[in-house]
């Protein structure tokens, strides 16, 4: 759902609360809340919670209230939802079903790789399905009832609450991968890469390290890691002795492309060639190193002819 149809949703959720004595699914609701606190609890529900769908759904099934009408598009999902918990087995649906067992527990991985995927934007609900093989329909009822960020990409405060809710700072520190979840680093994965990343890092089948192992890999990984240390620097952490290795990592290729000669900026014919400067050195080595040896095969194979000139040329 868009941001401001969640808004209207929550509106009449928190309304329906404050006239039916029910147990409601979301926290920032209870009775008796004034006009402000309503709309409060309803700006504040459209900002912390992705199951909105299902909880939304769940609460006017339990008061026998009618569902808003104007959901529309793939909001059918909450209607159909609301179907399912008003009676489950006159109104039974397989899709419905199958996306409430994603949020089981034994269900994690699989949570989780939908979720990194739903985060991509090259990843429509058709590719996931292929990639998870589960069905389409039963992806689209898990983004709308349990995950809604699909209609939300635009909406960048939510999105990034959602996937980062400290920032990126943490991500700074030296034991980030021992304290971040599976689940934190495969929507990270997603929402910062894509679909063949996710992939990878879910373990499943992925060719994304031979792709990618072509002779440019050695200086995008440079240019990321300068670039990386070039952000960290100019946000203050220049000075950050831990908890900085991005600055620390970019220093040590600096310190090494000094000591290696590289500040000079050798000119050489690779200079229209994608290559970083420390390699560049080392192709300029050992371009020096061919010369030499084939000047040398020269003067072996045309010795007597060379020497034979040189005395013509002296006289």
């Amino acid at each position: 759902m868009r941001g401001d149809v969640v808004q209207t949703l929550m509106g009449d959720v928190v309304a329906l609360a404050q006239s039916v004595d029910i147990v409601n699914n979301f926290q920032h609701i209870s009775q008796g809340l004034d006009k402000t606190q309503q709309h409060k609890a309803a700006f504040l529900l459209n900002y912390s919670d992705l199951a909105i769908g299902w909880k939304a759904a769940g609460m006017f099934a339990k008061a026998h209230a009618k569902l808003p009408v104007y959901l529309t598009a793939d909001d059918h999902w909450i209607w159909r939802a609301y179907l399912v918990q008003c009676n489950p087995d006159k109104y039974f649906d397989k899709h419905v079903a199958e996306a409430l067992a994603l949020m089981d527990p034994s269900m994690h991985h699989e949570k989780t790789t939908i979720q990194g995927l739903l985060l991509t934007e090259d990843a429509s609900f058709k590719d996931i399905a292929c990639i998870t093989a589960i069905a389409e329909d039963t992806v689209r009822a898990f983004e709308k009832l349990f995950y809604n960020v699909r209609d939300r990409f635009e909406d960048y405060l939510f999105l990034a609450r959602s996937v980062y809710p400290h920032g990126r700072i943490e991500e700074l520190y030296d034991r980030y991968l021992h304290n971040t979840t599976f689940g934190d680093l495969i929507r990270r994965t997603g929402y910062n890469c894509g679909k063949d990343y996710v992939t990878f890092m879910a373990g499943l089948r992925s060719n994304l390290i031979q792709d990618m192992t072509s002779g440019d890999m050695a200086v995008r990984l440079e240019r990321t890691i300068m670039a990386n240390g070039f952000v960290l620097a100019s946000s203050g952490l220049i000075n950050q002795r831990n908890d900085a290795a991005g600055v620390r990592d970019a220093k040590s290729l600096i310190a090494a492309a000094k000591a290696g000669g590289q500040d000079q900026q050798e000119t050489s014919g690779f200079d229209d060639v994608a290559v970083s400067t420390a390699l560049r050195g080392e192709l300029v080595r050992i371009g020096r190193q061919n010369l030499e040896e084939q000047t040398e095969a020269v003067k072996i194979k045309f010795g007597d002819i060379i020497e034979t000139e040189a005395v013509v040329t002296d006289n």
